[in-house]
């Protein structure tokens, strides 16, 4: 048993704290973890744009855009193609994103 937590120790250490083994939060764990998040971001907060909240009415921008809750931030967001949110498929991207700025 001390062995395993040795390796894990070191899974978790090269994987940024992430053990493959570790099941998925509950539902109630996973509000949890959303709230602490957006409690420590709530100025780094930003939500998926509508056309109607774009200046420039792209249709295809739009569908991957994000606009912060910020207001002196005026141009939209986009998620990086190298982040684990990234995805070509807009309707997987999620509606909410904390950012750090």
């Amino acid at each position: 048993k001390a062995k395993l937590a040795v390796d894990d120790a070191g899974v978790a250490a090269r994987t940024g704290g992430i053990l493959s083994r570790m099941p998925p939060p509950t539902k109630k764990q996973e509000n949890l973890l959303m709230q602490a998040i957006c409690s420590g971001l709530l100025d780094n907060v930003a939500r998926r744009a509508t056309p109607e909240m774009l200046s420039d009415g792209s249709k295809r921008l739009s569908r991957a855009a994000y606009v912060s809750c910020d207001k002196s931030i005026k141009e939209p967001m986009y998620v990086d193609v190298r982040s684990a949110l990234f995805s070509r498929e807009s309707r997987r991207l999620p509606e909410w994103v904390c950012y750090d700025s």
